[in-house]
């Protein structure tokens, strides 16, 4: 799986850039349908608006399906490591759908229905 690192408002360190690759990657051999992975940092500018300075967004496409996810915590890595969660998190609920609708397409055949 590529993935695509960027950040918005801020410089993404290179020890940053390799954890999220590393996170998401490990987060993507659950479904192994999915091509690429945008991974995008974002910092808050005005510290008024929110406590959670830092928010990750990771947006991948699985089997046609987009698959996003967003987290948002004051450390970068805090806010990645929660980001990943949620994303292999989506990507098992995704792979389980899937699974589920061509069992269910196999059950009707059997039946001669």
């Amino acid at each position: 799986m590529e993935v695509r690192i960027h950040g918005k408002h801020m410089n993404v360190s290179a020890d940053l850039r390799q954890m999220a690759a590393d996170k998401v990657g490990r987060a993507a051999r659950v479904f192994e349908g999915a091509d690429f992975a945008d991974v995008e940092f974002t910092e808050e500018q005005n510290p008024r608006i929110s406590a959670e300075r830092c928010r990750v967004e990771i947006t991948a496409h699985a089997a046609g399906q987009v698959v996003r996810v967003e987290a948002a915590d004051f450390d970068p890595r805090a806010a990645l490591d929660l980001a990943a969660d949620k994303f292999e998190r989506q990507l098992r609920k995704h792979k389980g759908r899937l699974i589920a609708r061509h069992r269910r397409g196999s059950d009707k055949h059997l039946n001669g229905t």
